[in-house]
C-alpha cells in the first residue's frame, strides 16, 4: 500500500474515532437534563396545600395573589391534603422545558381561600439529587428558599 493511501486511511480511522467520541460526550451531556415523569409533592404538614408549579423564568413574569378563592376544578387537582402526595406531570409546569430549574409556591387553604404561605426555588440539579421528590414541611412553608 503507498504510504499516501496509508496516511488517508489513518486519518479517516482516527477522524472516525473522534467522531464516535465526541457523539458519546455529547449523549452523556444531553443526560444532564431529566424529563420529568412526574414531580412528586408530599404534604407533611398538618394542613391542606395548594400548589403552583412553574420554571423560575415564568416565576419572575407574574405577579402572585397573596390571597384568592380556588374554584372547584383547583380544589380536585391543586390542593393536597395533610399526608398525601401529589404527581406534578411535566405538561402541569408553567413553562417547562427539561432541564428546568423550578419555583414552587404555596398556599394554605383555609375553607375556599388560598393564603400565600411560602415558595420554594429548586435548580436542575437539586431536583434530581431529591429525584423528583419534593416534602412541603412546616419549615418551607413559612419561609423562601432556593436550593
Amino acid at each position: 500500500m503507498p504510504s499516501q493511501l496509508k496516511n488517508t486511511v489513518d486519518y479517516f480511522i482516527v477522524s472516525l474515532i473522534a467522531l464516535v467520541l465526541l457523539l458519546m460526550t455529547l449523549s452523556m451531556l444531553s443526560c444532564e437534563k431529566f424529563e420529568i415523569d412526574s414531580l412528586k409533592l408530599t404534604n407533611k404538614t398538618n394542613q391542606s396545600v395548594y400548589y403552583m408549579v412553574m420554571t423560575v423564568e415564568i416565576s419572575t413574569l407574574i405577579d402572585l395573589n397573596p390571597i384568592f378563592p380556588i374554584d372547584s376544578e383547583d380544589r380536585r387537582s391543586k390542593i393536597i391534603t395533610p399526608g398525601k402526595t401529589a404527581s406534578v406531570s411535566e405538561n402541569e409546569i408553567m413553562g417547562y422545558n427539561p432541564g428546568d430549574d423550578l419555583q414552587l409556591y404555596f398556599y394554605e387553604v383555609i375553607r375556599d381561600t388560598a393564603y400565600f404561605s411560602g415558595g420554594l426555588r429548586l435548580t436542575n440539579k437539586k431536583l434530581q439529587e431529591l429525584k423528583f421528590q419534593v416534602v412541603l414541611n412546616d419549615e418551607n412553608l413559612t419561609q423562601r428558599k432556593v436550593q
